[in-house]
């Protein structure tokens, strides 16, 4: 027991190793969330269990995580002074009374409960697609839908953005359809400094525009966002705002991210945690190299 007090370089090991332990993530990040590692929501997608409740939301990853946010926000459009994408985000509720895209049941602002009208319900988010609708009736044009991905492994995550977005002009019409500009981002949350950072955007026109159609044309997005930096609490956010006013008969826009998936590049520990390494093993090297000197000195 003394000598472990008297023994300087064995502090120093221990020290050392313990630093070394702090600048890598702990043995349940590194063994779950190895690079390569993949998220797609479609694949993590888990129905809520109570209408009118956020149980379920965030819905969590293969490893059990919760990531998967379904919210909405307001704002203005993209390049305007507030947009959208980056104001406050707030949840949704289960509403297993309406199908958006397929599958039962979706992430709504409002349940109605079973024999009430559709009404203040959107934006809604099922498991396929986000929709932000213009539909007077509905009530509910200023809310935009937006799907929020929370970073689980902590500082120093490297992720690429693959797949495609799909936007696609649906409504019911009897005259010419209305021209249904949407916006599209995909963006970063920083955080530590609570800034948001756009990593891709669009704006794109109803290409049926004056047709009396329906369900309106599609148009597919190729997503390929590479080496994106997050840290601990950092997120990314996947949304489309239509921009107009209401029109008095139906008229949405679905934006499917089916095949959108996020992966994990790597996992770096931060600079300032490599300088700290380096230095304490010059100190332990300068410490062992003395003692190496004076043991030689005496004899």
């Amino acid at each position: 027991m003394n000598k472990l007090r008297t023994c300087p370089q064995l502090v120093m090991i221990v020290a050392i190793a313990a630093l070394i332990g702090s600048t890598m993530p702990t043995a349940s990040q590194a063994s779950d969330y190895a690079p390569g590692f993949r998220w797609d929501r479609s694949e993590d997608w888990v129905p809520g269990t109570v209408p009118g409740s956020t149980a379920g939301n965030p819905a969590a990853d293969k490893n059990g995580n919760p990531v998967w946010f379904y919210g909405y926000t307001t704002g203005g459009e993209l390049g305007s002074s507030n947009p959208w994408y980056a104001q406050q985000f707030s949840p949704l509720v289960w509403n297993d009374q309406i199908n958006v895209g397929g599958g039962q049941g979706v992430w709504a602002r409002v349940y109605n409960g079973p024999d009430t009208h559709i009404i203040n319900t959107d934006p809604l988010i099922g498991k396929w697609s986000l929709a932000h609708s213009l539909t007077e009736y509905i009530q509910s044009a200023e809310y935009m839908p937006v799907v929020e991905w929370r970073n689980p492994v902590g500082d120093g995550a490297i992720v690429d953005v693959g797949g495609s977005l799909k936007a696609t002009w649906e409504g019911h019409y009897t005259d010419n359809s209305p021209m249904g500009l949407v916006d599209i981002a995909v963006a970063r949350l920083d955080a530590s400094e609570g800034s948001f950072e756009l990593l891709y955007s669009a704006t794109l026109a109803n290409p049926t525009e004056g047709g009396a159609l329906s369900s309106f044309s599609t148009i597919t997005q190729p997503l390929g966002i590479s080496d994106v930096r997050l840290d601990e609490g950092d997120t990314l956010r996947f949304t489309a705002r239509l921009r107009g006013d209401e029109h008095t008969t139906p008229f949405w826009l679905l934006l499917d991210d089916q095949g959108t998936d996020i992966r994990l590049v790597s996992s770096v520990p931060e600079p300032e945690q490599f300088i700290l390494l380096a230095l304490g093993l010059g100190v332990l090297a300068a410490r062992l190299r003395r003692k190496d000197l004076t043991g030689r000195a005496m004899r």
